[in-house]
């Protein structure tokens, strides 16, 4: 069994000061589940080539 993980700032979902949830997408199987991270980012404080935020995990984006 392959399960794969992907980190999303969902779009669908935005509040007043305009950050989004940043979410972790689980597939397994061929089903998908997205889970809240409980953290909003700006749009601008995520980067969407390395699906990473600049802000929170800037070391870990220099790993991959």
């Amino acid at each position: 069994m392959k399960a794969s993980f992907k980190f999303e700032l969902r779009k669908d979902r935005e509040d007043k000061d305009g950050r989004r949830v940043l979410g972790l997408r689980y597939t397994a199987k061929r089903k998908t589940t997205l889970i809240s991270l409980n953290l909003s980012l700006h749009p601008s404080e995520w980067n969407e080539r390395k699906k990473c935020s600049e802000v929170y995990c800037s070391e870990f984006c220099c790993y991959q």
